[in-house]
């Protein structure tokens, strides 16, 4: 298969992805490049010769992408057979958008609790108490140049 690929653009969006490896990254935004209305239609010996892996290795990183839900995968096969014909990819347009705009749930309506507002044990008036008896050390006699190597 001629490759004409002359470069490969990954999203801003796949790119934050924190569960995906950097391939996996990869091959799906060559994915995703490749799905036209109808899907993508490259084989594994395609993904192999572009990115110098093995076709099971390919085989791999899409079967992940399908387990983790950013591929769906439907086969086409011959009439009255069970050999596959052809195999179609379609990139799920939403998972990434609706993974980064789900992160961290917000909720600004909880007031910061009055522990948490000074983190400091020192100066936290609830633990003055444990504090009162507190006795600063006398450094007067200690030889600081000691701990200078020369």
């Amino acid at each position: 298969m001629i490759n004409n690929c002359k470069e490969i653009r990954v999203p801003i969006e796949i790119m934050n992805v924190r569960n995906l490896t950097i391939t996996q990254k990869v091959l799906l935004s060559q994915i995703a490049g490749l799905d036209n209305k109808e899907g993508c239609f490259a084989t594994n010996s395609y993904f192999a010769e572009l990115f110098n892996l093995s076709k099971t290795q390919i085989s791999s990183l899409i079967s992940d992408l399908k387990e983790k839900g950013w591929i769906n995968i439907k086969y086409v096969y011959k009439e009255n057979t069970k050999c596959i014909e052809k195999r179609i990819i379609k990139v799920n347009c939403p998972p990434y958008p609706i993974i980064l705009k789900e992160g961290i749930k917000v909720n600004n309506n909880i007031p910061i609790k009055t522990d948490f507002k000074d983190n400091n044990k020192y100066i936290n008036n609830k633990n003055k108490h444990l504090y009162t008896n507190y006795e600063q050390r006398d450094y007067s006699n200690f030889d600081w140049n000691s701990l200078y190597a020369n």
